[in-house]
């Protein structure tokens, strides 16, 4: 953790250390005290300071020393125990020694009181006047002066801000000390101040404001040469944030982990930002690398063109850019005019619209050019792109990209949290309308980081192409492999991919999805035939997601699509929105399509959530197999006219038959009962096996095992907390819905007879004789 250094006392008396004071038997220079005007007394002492070379405020020749006129504020306490101030007279020639070390000074007190607190502090204009009599000793030193009044020279700084204190106790006799040595408590920053091109610029710079943790200081200063000296608290690897001003433009720049030390002067050079308000702009402006952009530009009042030169690399923080649509102002709110990269402010908002209706918000560089955007270290700056009017039927460029009939290079996401919208036939991402110009041509997508969120307009995918109208738009490979990125296409567009293609000649490559993303959710646009992949009458490369370059090579057409697929712990599905989701072989449940992490595989569809399973230990619900058992099967195998009961508990009418929930019991007691007859139903209900090389009747973690349901199961799977048998019997990925047929169910009837699960023309519980043969769906409880 960072230590945030304070203008505390503690800290002060953390640096000040070792206390020098004279012997009691030694001849010392202080007078005898004397009675002046009743309760007052002259007292002299010598002070000595205690810094050597490295001290902050050296002389011509390296060393510290006293000069003519300073002061020395002394705190003490009287006999009343009251905080007092006493100012020591301005020292002159003939106070000094030779070397300018050591001083003497000469100090009228009242009424000091034996062996109290005593400090000294260094220049006197250090020490605060408002002291209240009430008032401790520690909190005598002035740091406000620190903020307000410096001026960046070393001479201003060693005659005011030089903070120097001695802590100690009257005698016995309520006398001053012999001598004391006085401890520096400051540090002393020498900044030299460059832009960020390393050009020395500290000759120029008239303001410095220092944030140091909590702490400001505020350097007001004649512009001149050399560097720029800053009295600040001491600290240990704290960050030191500064925005520098010449007058014209300001800099900024935070100097991470840096640590002052007390008594000690630390060069700083900083490398800064320039930092350019768009509200003050009067022209068209081109950023240079290093710049932070930030304020507004109002397109009606400033119909100015912010263009980022070619190889820049520019900081948005509170950007907000509103564009407006004339045909005098034929631009994006950015363009690139080369390779650009924008980095995204941690914290900042920043809103970018672009000015005539054919135009981008932000115009990527021309083709063979990179636009990179990413965050900074944390990555919470946002960034909301799109034509001049949001997105709308009226303007015809994509958020991020291109623009009507305009060809881009290629644009690289990786990082931010942006939020993208197309206008009419463009792309969230990429495209603009591709309407009567030959051979316009995009770049490649790449998202590796961030959270976006992209609308395309309609005709045209959040992620990819826009409409193609007459001629056709070609753009490279689009690939997504990091981050959090939802993509909604337009109407007859992909959500990822192409958009909608008149002339038929809309294309883009290759689409690849790898398995490092957080979350990418591709919804299609109405009419569409894909989420992901190509727009109506438009083409696509091959689709990968997580490494299947099989499955999803020609598109992905469910809408919305999620991959990774969503997945919970069987304990949290508690509510019907699970219904239809996989029960998969790592114990978990996943959405009822998308792809599954590698090795695993899907069991079971969730039939019914509730806790009416029948099942004690396993009590949030039932999950079908995805599959019949591979043959049809006779409840029993009993020999002809062999009759007898085979469970504890027969049921003679479907409404008796519903209060059956004992599936599991009844399988594993059918399947355990051999003599005089077996029941294949229930055995192969127990061993089904989900995959061919699982052993069988293996089930996942947290389930119940195979069993053959009872009616009452039956029954809760197909009501109100179940699927539906609409929705059983529907085949959807991984499951294979039931057939127009009976289905064995474990609840027995009479001697010869068992209940069954018909599905046709009528739907309901018969009874059925159990030497028949019929279908068998396994099911377990979770």
């Amino acid at each position: 953790m960072k230590n945030r250094c304070k203008y505390t006392m503690m800290a002060a008396l953390a640096v000040v250390g070792a206390i020098l004071m004279g012997c009691a038997g030694e001849d010392m220079a202080n007078e005898a005290p004397q009675a002046k005007n009743g309760n007052k007394v002259i007292q002299t002492t010598t002070i000595s300071l205690g810094g050597s070379a490295s001290t902050r405020a050296l002389d011509a020749d390296g060393k510290k020393t006293f000069a003519v006129g300073d002061q020395i504020a002394i705190y003490y306490k009287n006999t009343s125990d009251e905080l007092q101030l006493a100012e020591s007279t301005a020292l002159t020639a003939n106070d000094i020694s030779s070397d300018g070390k050591t001083a003497t000074i000469k100090v009228e007190m009242t009424d000091p009181k034996p062996e109290s607190q005593l400090r000294y502090i260094y220049p006197a204009a250090m020490g605060r006047t408002d002291i209240e009599p009430a008032e401790e000793i520690e909190n005598t030193i002035n740091y406000e002066k620190l903020s307000d009044d410096q001026d960046g020279t070393l001479a201003t700084l060693a005659s005011k801000f030089d903070l120097a204190v001695y802590d100690g106790k009257l005698t016995s006799n309520s006398e001053l000390p012999g001598s004391a040595t006085l401890k520096n408590l400051l540090a002393i920053a020498e900044f030299t101040i460059k832009d960020y091109s390393g050009n020395d610029i500290t000759s120029l710079i008239t303001q410095l404001d220092i944030a140091q943790g909590s702490n400001k200081v505020i350097i007001n200063r004649t512009a001149a040469a050399g560097p720029i000296y800053v009295a600040m608290s001491p600290c240990s690897d704290e960050d030191i944030s500064i925005i520098a001003t010449d007058g014209t433009n300001s800099y900024e720049k935070t100097a991470t982990a840096k640590s002052l030390a007390a008594n000690t002067m630390t060069p700083v050079t900083m490398k800064m930002q320039k930092v350019v308000d768009l509200s003050k702009l009067t022209a068209d402006y081109e950023a240079q690398d290093g710049e932070v952009l930030t304020g507004t530009l109002d397109g009606k009042a400033q119909p100015y063109k912010i263009t980022i030169a070619d190889g820049a690399t520019v900081t948005l923080d509170g950007v907000t850019i509103n564009g407006v649509s004339s045909s005098d102002v034929k631009w994006a709110g950015i363009t690139c005019l080369g390779d650009a990269t924008i980095i995204l402010k941690d914290g900042s908002k920043n809103t970018v619209k672009g000015f005539y209706e054919d135009y981008p918000g932000i115009q990527a560089g021309p083709t063979g050019k990179t636009l990179v955007i990413k965050g900074e270290d944390q990555g919470t700056g946002s960034l909301d792109a799109s034509p001049y009017d949001g997105g709308t039927e009226h303007s015809y460029g994509a958020g991020i990209g291109g623009g009507l009939d305009i060809s881009c290079g290629d644009i690289n996401i990786q990082g931010g949290v942006i939020t993208v919208t197309g206008g009419y036939g463009a792309a969230g991402i990429g495209i603009g309308e591709g309407y009567e110009e030959e051979n316009v041509s995009y770049g490649t997508i790449t998202i590796s980081d961030g959270t976006v969120i992209a609308t395309g307009g309609h005709g045209a995918a959040g992620i990819g192409g826009g409409y193609a109208y007459q001629y056709g738009v070609t753009f490279g490979a689009i690939t997504i492999s990091g981050g959090t990125v939802t993509a909604a296409g337009g109407d007859y567009a992909a959500g990822i991919g192409s958009g909608e293609s008149y002339s038929g000649k809309n294309t883009c490559g290759d689409i690849t999805i790898t398995a490092d993303v957080t979350s990418v959710t591709a919804t299609k646009g109405k009419n569409a035939t894909n989420s992901i992949g190509a727009g109506n009458s438009g083409t696509c490369g091959t689709v990968t997601i997580g490494g299947d370059a099989t499955t999803y090579a020609a598109g992905v057409a469910e809408s919305p699509f999620v991959y990774p697929t969503p997945s919970v712990a069987l304990s949290a599905v508690t509510s019907t929105d699970y219904l239809g989701w996989r029960i998969c072989s790592d114990g978990k449940a996943y959405a009822a399509a998308g792809p599954l992490p590698s090795g695993v595989t899907a069991v079971a569809m969730i039939a019914y959530v509730g806790s009416n399973t029948g099942e004690a230990a396993y009590n949030h619900g039932l999950a079908l197999a995805l599959k019949e058992a591979p043959e049809l099967a006779a409840w029993d195998n009993r020999a002809e006219g062999q009759a007898n009961l085979c469970l504890g508990t027969q049921y003679a009418d479907a409404t008796a038959a519903t209060s059956d929930m004992d599936g599991m019991a009844n399988t594993t007691t059918l399947a355990g009962h051999t003599t005089p007859h077996s029941h294949p139903a229930a055995v192969a209900a127990s061993e089904f096996k989900y995959k061919d090389d699982v052993a069988a009747g293996a089930h996942p973690t947290g389930t119940s095992g195979w069993f053959l349901p009872s009616v009452g199961q039956w029954d809760e799977m197909i009501g109100t907390g179940g699927y539906g048998l609409a929705n059983m019997k529907l085949t959807s990925g991984d499951y294979t819905g039931l057939e127009d047929a009976g289905y064995w169910l474990s609840t027995e009837k009479d001697d010869n007879n068992a209940w069954n699960f018909i599905i046709g023309q009528n739907v309901e519980f018969v009874i059925v004789a159990k030497h028949s043969s019929v279908h068998v769906r396994s099911c377990l409880a979770f």
